[in-house]
């Protein structure tokens, strides 16, 4: 029995070594990056629900996540994640965790910036770092990217990013579900998109933006109906699987149209 315990113990200690020695490792990349010694491909990922990612939580009780993450979602040593604190972690699911009041709720689960940054990398296996900056925000309007709260957490948390190095590289936007709920929203919603992009545009340079709307320059639409995505059983939100989906079109969608990052 003694030497059992001694050896269950030891067995513990080795993994509490190895847990440590991780974490470690973890924290002294994500100080360089904090510290200005990396350039890191950065991507703004913006809009409402969907892109903060509710993949894999159920509708009968919005607070339970089935804590799915599927391979491409997984954690990478290549793919950071801008913190509620303006600081580079390693990028895990739930991505938006913490950032406003409504994602704090226990309903976050998985979006499409894991799975557009793999695929990325994966067509891209020189490219480097990828930096994703969570901005997406629960029930926002267009109105509140171009004017409102959300429009100033966006600016300041990629500029915090450029201080540290990155290069904004990119935006994934997905949003229009709460505009559509009148039909005043509903009209002035291109004015408002249009005047955003172009704010975007005009802070972070010509970067392309790839989402689900209408056509403008340097702006590339992905139809997730046309792709036959599927839904939670709310049939608003996507499943983790389709998140999947929606990651790698988003991907091809903004790349198809640069010039392959190297």
């Amino acid at each position: 029995m003694g030497r059992r315990l001694l050896f269950n113990f030891l067995i513990l200690c080795c993994s509490l070594i190895i847990i440590f020695v991780t974490n470690t490792i973890t924290t002294a990349e994500a100080a360089a990056y904090n510290q200005n010694k990396s350039t890191i491909k950065a991507f703004i990922l913006a809009g409402q629900s969907n892109m903060v990612g509710h993949g894999g939580f159920f509708e009968r009780d919005a607070k339970q996540w089935d804590q799915r993450v599927p391979s491409e979602c997984s954690p990478s040593p290549a793919i950071l994640r801008l913190d509620e604190n303006n600081l580079w972690v390693r990028a895990e699911e739930p991505l938006h965790v913490n950032l406003y009041p409504l994602n704090e709720n226990g309903a976050l689960g998985v979006g499409p910036g894991m799975p557009f940054a793999h695929k990325l990398l994966q067509l891209n296996p020189d490219l480097g770092i990828i930096g994703l900056i969570p901005c997406a925000r629960d029930e926002s309007t267009i109105q509140s990217w171009v004017e409102g709260e959300t429009n100033g957490r966006l600016v300041e948390r990629a500029t915090a990013a450029e201080r540290f190095g990155a290069e904004i590289s990119g935006l994934l936007w997905w949003q229009g579900g709460a505009d559509a709920k009148s039909r005043s929203g509903a009209e002035a919603y291109h004015s408002y998109q249009s005047r955003f992009f172009e704010q975007v545009q005009g802070r972070f340079g010509d970067i392309p933006i790839a989402q689900l709307a209408f056509r403008l320059p340097n702006l590339y639409k992905v139809d997730e109906e046309a792709l036959h995505v599927p839904f939670n059983e709310d049939k608003i939100h996507v499943t983790t699987d389709g998140q999947v989906v929606m990651g790698a079109v988003l991907e091809e969608t903004l790349m198809c149209r640069c010039d392959r990052m190297a």
